[in-house]
């Protein structure tokens, strides 16, 4: 148990002064921005491996902006809770009447993992009142 700990604490100690060591001051800054156009407030809810990794919450109308500097555009730096780990899955709840699961892997054009609109260094997923009329109905279990 004793070992774990000194090893766990090197691989953090090594990991820490890696990432200190990387400079991203030369890497495109992007902005990802998620936009609420349905008339339902939102809970976003993204995963990694089955696991709750970050929450967010849009009253209808509200703009989420994260502006994250690397070197690919990756839509799920937005939802992530770290840039060090990206979802896998997120779960899209309108007012917990309705929801939508989603994961990585889905061509669906309205996958708000994979596909947004882009232009230049800004990136948008926009959630319409359509999304909420397609959503399956939870009734309040959404969970």
């Amino acid at each position: 148990m004793k070992l774990n700990f000194i090893k766990n604490s090197i691989g953090l100690f090594l990991l820490s002064m890696l990432l200190c060591a990387v400079d991203c001051s030369d890497l495109p800054e992007h902005t990802y921005t998620l936009k609420n156009d349905s008339e339902k407030t939102i809970r976003i809810k993204s995963f990694k491996s089955d696991i709750l990794d970050n929450e967010i919450n849009l009253e209808k109308g509200e703009i989420y902006i994260r502006k994250v500097k690397n070197q690919t555009v990756n839509f799920s730096n937005i939802f992530s809770s770290t840039l060090l780990q990206s979802i896998d899955s997120l779960v899209v709840i309108y007012d917990e009447t309705k929801m939508n699961s989603f994961v990585s892997s889905n061509e669906d054009i309205r996958n708000p993992i994979g596909h947004f609109n882009r232009d230049n260094d800004i990136i948008t997923f926009i959630f319409t009142e359509e999304d909420y009329n397609n959503a399956i109905n939870c009734e309040g279990n959404c969970e």
